[in-house]
């Protein structure tokens, strides 16, 4: 799963625009992965939005159906939206 990614700073300008490649994800069970966003700190981040699907291979998977069952949340003061 590949999704293209954009990060906006606090004052809701855009920052950041890039791939975030997730690899494999295991179905039923929750994934933790972790990636080095350059020049960002959480404190300057104000909204991450998941903008598309790039990528999103396995059995029975497309792009269009990843970006349909994808939900989003934070458990931060991040608002997170696709």
């Amino acid at each position: 799963l590949v999704l293209e990614t954009v990060l906006f700073d606090t004052s809701s300008q855009v920052s950041l625009m890039t791939m975030l490649d997730f690899s494999a994800l295991p179905s039923g069970r929750s994934r933790v992965r972790q990636f080095a966003l350059p020049n960002a700190s959480c404190d300057q981040i104000g909204k991450l939005l998941f903008n598309g699907v790039q990528t999103c291979d396995g059995a029975q998977a497309s792009p269009a159906s990843c970006d349909a069952a994808l939900t989003v949340s934070s458990r931060t003061e991040i608002e997170v939206t696709r």
